[in-house]
């Protein structure tokens, strides 16, 4: 008898050392994150360049995704591989950035649905809509954001993490996206970092400066550099005196 209420007690213990050593493990894995590489390519592991622009970070990065709620099979892939990104630069920051992942639709009416969107297409991150077949003979459509902002020193940087090519299906979209994700994340924090932008001069001698034909051009220049436009006009000397301009220079220089 005495013997038997020993092994309950024993097994009671066992089971709650069990339980203990569950919590303590869920806890550190909120703590410190680590994912094992296992690809010969080494695609899950950072770069040497991201890992020096994640230890650039010296204060609280706010990294937030906003890509989540109820999405297809293949949408939530890319949604995981981008918050397993996040949280590989995390650990290269030294625990700097902090990671959020919300639906910024859930719960929302259908009125405020439309203005939402329109607010992430304004910030360069363009909403996209995830067809899913269900059961076979049911279509499901919703709005998805795949997109993120980094918030850093008061500078809001915004990435896209999705951009359809109709050349190509669904599938072959998502995997294109999915490789470019460490590429994006870098680019933001290289945004976020950089406290003083290099000057780079855009030359024109065709009596315009930067109009349509290099506007897109100019505009991605305008991410990470201070853009200036030069009129190559001989025979105005004011001419080659750069004037700096955010993105569309109108005035000319009259000859």
């Amino acid at each position: 008898m005495k013997k038997r209420r020993l092994q309950k007690t024993q097994s009671w213990l066992e089971m709650l050392m069990l339980v203990v050593g569950i919590v303590v493990i869920n806890a550190l894995s909120s703590l410190y994150y680590k994912r094992i590489d296992l690809t010969q390519e080494k695609r899950y592991t950072l770069s040497e360049t991201s890992r020096k622009l994640a230890s650039k970070i010296e204060e609280k990065l706010y990294f937030k995704l906003y890509l989540d709620g109820e999405m297809s099979a293949k949408f939530k892939q890319l949604r995981n591989e981008i918050r397993d990104m996040a949280y590989e630069f995390r650990e290269a920051s030294g625990g700097k950035m902090e990671i959020e992942v919300a639906d910024p639709l859930k719960d929302k009416e259908k009125k405020e649905v439309a203005g939402i969107l329109e607010s992430f297409a304004e910030r360069g991150i363009e909403p996209v809509r995830d067809v899913d077949m269900e059961d076979g003979d049911e279509t499901r459509i919703k709005y998805l954001v795949p997109g993120a902002e980094c918030i850093y020193r008061g500078k809001t940087v915004g990435m896209r993490f999705f951009q359809y090519d109709v050349s190509t299906d669904i599938e072959s979209n998502i995997k294109k996206s999915i490789d470019n994700i460490e590429y994006e994340l870098a680019n933001a924090l290289r945004q976020c970092v950089t406290e003083k932008a290099k000057k780079i001069v855009v030359a024109d001698g065709s009596g315009e400066m930067i109009d349509a034909r290099v506007g897109s051009f100019a505009n991605e220049l305008g991410r990470y550099y201070q853009l200036e436009a030069l009129h190559l006009n001989v025979a105005d000397p004011e001419c080659a005196r750069p004037r700096s301009e955010e993105r569309r220079v109108g005035k000319e220089c009259v000859s």
